[in-house]
């Protein structure tokens, strides 16, 4: 795999600042599997990377530049499909020609790489699949091709980058993915158990009418009428669905105004899924100080779990789509308790993760002395959630010891890990490969079928249309 200068196993220095993002910019999200071209602007585009390798070229001359963030190597099947950017193999060309359809020249074109980590614990896995490293090697063998200079490149090592292009100066940066790594110290304070449960008690719990559709979901004994009942008797959440039904997202072939109407229209699960979704959205992102690594970073890591957990259960046929995406929803809710004690500790826990490759569980035990998971299962418990939502709560960083549901516990485990791996950028976590082999077999999960799960991460873009749905 390429390096660039310096040591990449190594951690930036603390004192490194981001260069590129002024305060007049809007910054764009580049999606895994999908690309930007822009001639000069004020947008940053931002390219979060673990596993996953981002490209930027600009041509000076021309004052046009572009970002590409690159998801896998190329198809199973070793046949391209020149429309499909999530693979390097088929999305370099395409990516190239519409730089040069904007006006760049090759011979004035310069190329910064970046990516291409292994994040967390290596795997036997993680070595085999090689997915930076074969990116690299595509992406190098094009650019060369086509005479284009890579002038900057930092790939490879232990930790996740950012990939920024600043559109109006053209001038590209590569930093850590965590800045908060960066800074003073503040003195590490153990909560006791008494604090725990306080501040346990101080947190609204899962409205009645949230808990009623979880179980209707669950029973699988409901009809719209049911749901429509239920969701009516909350009249700002009946609003705020209406409203959402009615957004671009959506975008429905007549104005919807009613819950009974929206029912009819998209259907029950839909609905419901909304419902649940607005509700974590209102109960996770009031927490941006300790686990979240971006504003509602804890929110979104929980709805890409939600997408890809309900992805896997598609995919496997093993457990219930719909549970599984309640149960990514709910998972990091232990979180929410333990966030104002992360947030001073935040270096401390950057440097155990990224620099010493441990997982969160881990350093959580080390440094508060009591783990996410385990008071998201008193939180779960304080709340009479379903046995099924406590498992993945309180198991789903290790799935081999859950009580009633070890299938759905692998599921978001296996969710998890896959969001780690390829979708670094909005919050703290880090999970253990351990029990990845026994996953695997517990989901019937061959190479094949891995590979193809992977390669829907460039379905990031429906999550990040889904939870800006829910900002209203």
């Amino acid at each position: 795999m390429p390096d660039g200068a310096g040591n990449l196993n190594e951690l930036p220095g603390e004192n490194c600042a981001d260069m590129s993002i002024e305060l007049n910019m809007n910054p764009i999200i580049i999606p895994s599997g999908s690309f930007r071209v822009n001639k000069s602007n004020h947008e940053a585009l931002i390219a979060h990377l673990g596993t996953c390798v981002g490209v930027s070229i600009v041509d000076r001359q021309a004052g046009v530049g572009g970002l590409y963030h690159i998801l896998l190597p190329e198809t199973l099947s070793g046949i391209d499909d020149p429309s499909d950017d999530t693979y390097a193999r088929s999305g370099m060309p395409k990516f190239l020609s519409t730089l040069i359809e904007s006006g760049c020249r090759p011979h004035h074109m310069e190329a910064t790489l970046a990516g291409g980590a292994l994040i967390g614990n290596i795997s036997n896995l993680d070595l085999s699949l090689d997915v930076g490293g074969r990116i690299l090697e595509i992406v190098h063998g094009l650019l060369t091709e086509a005479s284009i200079r890579i002038i900057n490149s930092e790939c490879g090592g232990c930790y996740g980058r950012k990939l920024v292009l600043n559109c109006r100066t053209l001038d590209c940066s590569i930093e850590p993915s965590f800045p908060a790594a960066q800074g003073k110290v503040a003195p590490i304070r153990h909560p006791n158990a008494r604090e725990l449960e306080r501040t346990i008690a101080q947190i609204k719990p899962i409205p009645q009418v949230v808990l009623t559709i979880m179980r209707m979901i669950h029973s699988k004994d409901y009809n719209s009428k049911d749901i429509a009942k239920e969701v009516q008797k909350d009249q700002v959440l009946s609003a705020r669905v209406i409203n959402i039904c009615n957004s671009t997202f959506v975008s429905p072939r007549q104005e919807i105004r009613s819950v009974n109407q929206a029912l009819v229209m998209l259907g029950e699960r839909f609905i419901a899924q909304i419902i649940l979704s607005l509700y974590l959205s209102n109960f996770l992102n009031g927490y941006n100080q300790g686990y979240s690594m971006a504003m509602g970073g804890l929110y979104h890591h929980s709805i890409s779990a939600a997408v890809v957990g309900e992805r896997i259960a598609r995919l496997t046929n093993k457990t219930d789509p719909d549970i599984a995406y309640l149960a990514g929803l709910t998972h990091d809710i232990g979180k929410v308790v333990l966030d104002q004690y992360v947030a001073p500790a935040l270096p401390h826990f950057y440097r155990m993760i990224y620099q010493d490759g441990m997982d969160l569980l881990t350093a959580e035990k080390s440094i508060l002395g009591i783990t996410h998971t385990e008071v998201g299962g008193r939180l779960a418990e304080l709340w009479a959630l379903p046995p099924y939502l406590l498992d993945t709560i309180a198991y789903h960083s290790r799935p081999e010891n859950a009580r009633c549901d070890k299938i759905l516990t692998y599921t978001i485990y296996l969710a998890n890990l896959l969001n780690v791996r390829f979708c670094v950028g909005s919050a703290l976590e880090s999970i253990g490969v351990e029990d990845l082999s026994a996953c695997l077999s517990h989901l019937g999960i061959n190479m094949t079928r891995l590979n193809r799960l992977i390669s829907q991460f460039s379905g990031e873009q429906g999550i990040q249309a889904e939870d800006s749905a829910l900002q209203f």
